[in-house]
């Protein structure tokens, strides 16, 4: 029998679902089935899973589906300590028995895990995207760009700095190599190691507090940190020398004479 006359049958369907969940550097694929099958050259082992109803309407939330997973499971893991590096997609594939004949049901984005008993994890179709406002210029004395992006124009390899790992507390860095560098350098940049990346919260001498741990690094390792820029005219001009692409308005009166008249 075809996948289509299975699903409508009776009595004939037997469904099985694959779940290819897949970042930049990584991949996990399950089946909800009682046995491991192997599609597109990947391997889907069994776990216990489960999903909510896929549903279609206008709405912007309505596309999105609820997947639970076992807490120890890696997926949801990826979510423990941070959201991952690069976005997490997953498709769903459907078949019925043995048949051979795989549907894809569903394609989206991991959005986010909760963890209770179990691990939930919300994925938003790839299409609702297009149903989300696109973030446009506003009026403020901040740079409305982002520092290394295409309308800043600042070439990151330029304010990069090489430096290897000689201690680790949790989120805080010790990495000697910033020390050559004023404190606050790095405040609002980050560090690249490996697909990995951390926003700088903080640079004092050779400590760099980052926004939070990164998983499997360890001392000794080697990593790139990147200058911070905190968006306003005067550090573009005094630390990039890029004005001509600053995207704010640093005339903005910070008085608001409605509320304190000019004297």
């Amino acid at each position: 029998m075809t996948y289509a006359a299975r699903e409508t049958s009776g009595d004939a369907g037997q469904p099985v679902e694959l779940y290819a969940f897949q970042t930049a550097d990584a991949g996990w694929f399950y089946t909800s089935g009682d046995a491991a099958v192997v599609h597109l050259g990947e391997t889907f082992a069994i776990e216990t899973m489960q999903r909510t109803a896929i549903s279609q309407s206008g709405e912007a939330k309505a596309g999105q589906i609820k997947i639970t997973l076992p807490l120890s499971n890696p997926v949801p893991q990826q979510f423990k300590t941070y959201i991952p590096d690069t976005p997490m997609s997953v498709v769903i594939y459907r078949t019925h028995g043995s048949d051979g004949e795989f549907v894809v049901i569903f394609t989206g984005r991991v959005l986010a895990a909760t963890f209770g008993d179990f691990a939930e994890l919300t994925a938003m179709p790839e299409n609702d995207v297009l149903k989300y406002s696109v973030p446009v210029e506003v009026y403020q004395a901040q740079c409305n760009h982002f520092l290394y992006d295409a309308g800043c124009k600042v070439a990151k390899a330029l304010f990069a700095l090489d430096a290897t790992v000689t201690a680790i507390v949790g989120n805080v860095l010790t990495l000697p190599a910033c020390a050559g560098k004023p404190d606050g350098w790095f405040n609002a940049g980050y560090v690249e190691f490996g697909l990995q990346r951390r926003m700088i919260l903080a640079h004092v001498g050779a400590t760099v507090t980052l926004i939070n741990a990164v998983p499997g690094l360890d001392v000794g390792d080697a990593l790139t940190a990147y200058a911070g820029c905190m968006r306003d005219f005067g550090t573009c001009v005094s630390k990039f020398n890029n004005p001509q692409n600053f995207a704010g308005w640093q005339w903005i009166p910070d008085k608001n004479p409605f509320a304190t008249p000019f004297t």
